[in-house]
């Protein structure tokens, strides 16, 4: 079973802060903040903007149609929002079900109350919360071998417990993810070659 993180390839304001989630809950809980943005507090629904180009890794469609050829289940775990991220898993044709990220919480009239902290990657820091605890999960699921494959120091905190880590530079090249993945490779195309 691989677990694979998707990277929309977008600049995002705010990526220089020390923690990408934090950054993202501070930006969100600033917009739908009825104080700080009342113009975004449309009444019965939950507003998104409208994506108009959904730029995907190069390879991660061949990889993940390589891995489900071969009956490996594949996983999308990330720390950004679930209702985001489902674009992303309909278009590389991964359940729904098979999403691990966080849940934007609205009260009774459709207003934003803020996140589930119950979700697992609601948090990240220590083997009890986030991409850990969801290789955790997925172990008791009673997978023999799960890998995680990831960009970023919040994924190469989820091995182990996965019992490997291959990190991926093909966006951005972290170093110390780099100096501490079990494998490193820049492109998804070598993954899905190592699968034949």
């Amino acid at each position: 079973m691989y677990t694979l993180k998707t990277n929309l390839q977008k600049k995002v304001l705010f990526s220089s802060l020390y923690d990408f989630t934090s950054a993202v809950k501070h930006l969100v809980n600033r917009l739908y903040s009825k104080t700080t943005c009342a113009a975004l507090s449309i009444p019965n629904r939950f507003y998104y903007p409208q994506v108009i180009s959904l730029q995907l890794t190069p390879g991660i469609r061949q990889l993940i149609i390589a891995l489900h050829k071969r009956g490996t289940d594949v996983y999308l775990v990330s720390g950004g929002f679930r209702r985001l991220i489902y674009p992303v898993a309909d278009i590389l044709g991964i359940d729904r079900k098979r999403i691990y990220a966080n849940e934007i919480l609205f009260d009774k009239n459709k207003n934003y109350a803020g996140f589930d902290e119950n979700e697992p990657t609601s948090d990240s820091g220590s083997k009890d919360v986030g991409k850990p605890a969801v290789m955790g999960l997925l172990k008791k699921q009673g997978y023999k071998h799960v890998v995680m494959v990831g960009d970023g120091a919040t994924d190469l905190e989820a091995s182990p417990p996965a019992d490997a880590f291959i990190g991926f530079g093909g966006n951005q090249i972290r170093e110390a993810v780099r100096a501490r993945a079990d494998w490193y490779v820049t492109d998804f195309d070598v993954l899905r070659k190592a699968l034949e």
